[in-house]
């Protein structure tokens, strides 16, 4: 599926929607290209990517740019210290795969951490300090959902992005699709 034609080319479109329609479809420029994955209409996943220019060194369509493509993943938490070393064990493997297998040539998890008070901010620190494709940013005062998605999009680096929450709510492989 082909995205829609962008009427501002220096500014991709950005198009998302909230499985349970709380969320109004946006068409609006915002500077980045989001898309469901129909597989996942059961969950809270977006992918966002940057629409390159065609023919420029991003172009999708260059090999050198598939190999040199950085996958970022932003991952929400609040108190979710029971399940954060499971999330980083699974997205890293999973995302160690990609690498391995050429389709992206590193990654970055960047989680963002809503004022939690069970210390997982802190336990993510510490995987950060170990494996510099882990980032990590806090919030002093609780911003919701909302608030911590828009920080995690605002950090990552990626040339493709993908939200998810921490406990996983897919299986990584279906990154693939």
């Amino acid at each position: 599926m082909e995205p829609p034609a962008n009427p501002h080319p220096k500014t991709p479109l950005c198009h998302a929607s909230d499985p349970l329609g709380k969320v109004p479809r946006i068409t609006e420029p915002l500077g980045l290209q989001a898309l469901r994955w129909p597989s996942f209409s059961l969950t809270r996943t977006l992918v966002v990517s940057m629409s390159p220019e065609l023919g420029s060194e991003t172009d999708p369509n260059s090999e050198v740019a598939i190999s040199e493509r950085l996958i970022s993943v932003v991952i929400p938490m609040w108190n979710e210290l029971e399940m954060l070393p499971r999330t980083i064990e699974a997205m890293s493997k999973e995302l160690d795969s990609l690498v391995e297998q050429g389709a992206v040539g590193n990654w970055e998890l960047l989680f963002v951490d809503d004022a939690s008070t069970d210390g997982c901010g802190e336990l993510a620190d510490e995987y950060s300090a170990a494996d510099a494709r882990i980032q990590v940013r806090h919030h002093v005062t609780n911003r919701k959902l909302g608030g911590s998605i828009r920080t995690g999009l605002a950090a990552a680096s990626g040339d493709l992005i993908l939200y998810t929450d921490a406990d996983l709510p897919f299986d990584p492989a279906e990154i693939r699709q």
